[in-house]
């Protein structure tokens, strides 16, 4: 498999692509793809020496949590389904990455304070990635504390050979997603990006 594919956003993976990167995570190897926004960091969530590998890749304090992205039925394997985490899920919101609380079945890699970080495939070819390999982490490609890439040539530029397979679909918006705590009875915005506080109220607001 090449280091480097270039894939369009609107286009699903192959078959092909998916079995090569599927080796890939199987093996505790990383990739990096894109999100709408910006470049991310995928291992399998289920791989205790991936999920090792990408926190010593990103420089990063293991006790950090990890955002996921994942298929609605994996999110509501791995999340507890309390209203505002079906209003998340059912809505198919893009925009934000979510903070649910964890059930049984979410490994303990992934799970921070009892609370998973979420977030649903934006696009064709994510889609395709979380339906092909499972559950993956979506952390920014990038070293802790440096900037988050929005061109594949940054991610590759700080994360080098680390890093088994690159997916370019060229300049993204570089904006994150809004981080958003849905754990209580109301939403609560951490980090504000791709939707505003207001689209968050108007949501999720009860």
């Amino acid at each position: 498999m090449d280091r480097v594919i270039a894939r369009s956003q609107e286009t699903p993976l192959s078959a092909e692509d998916i079995v090569g990167l599927r080796s890939i995570v199987d093996a505790g190897g990383l990739i990096v793809y894109p999100t709408r926004n910006l470049y991310g960091l995928g291992v399998s969530i289920f791989s205790k020496e991936g999920i090792e590998r990408v926190n010593n890749v990103k420089q990063r304090p293991g006790e950090m949590s990890l955002s996921i992205m994942a298929m609605e039925r994996d999110v509501r394997e791995l999340c507890r389904m309390t209203e505002l985490a079906k209003a998340f899920i059912e809505s198919g919101d893009i925009a934000i990455t979510a903070i649910m609380p964890s059930s049984t079945s979410a490994p303990r890699t992934v799970v921070h304070d009892g609370t998973v970080a979420v977030r649903l495939p934006p696009s064709e070819l994510c889609a395709s990635l979380v339906n092909g390999l499972g559950p993956i982490t979506a952390t920014s490609a990038n070293v802790h504390g440096r900037e988050p890439p929005k061109v594949v040539g940054q991610a590759m530029e700080q994360l080098g050979d680390d890093v088994t397979v690159y997916i370019d679909s060229g300049e993204l918006s570089g904006m994150p997603t809004t981080l958003v705590d849905l754990t209580g009875e109301q939403p609560k915005v951490l980090r504000e990006g791709l939707a505003s506080l207001e689209d968050v109220v108007r949501r999720y607001g009860r």
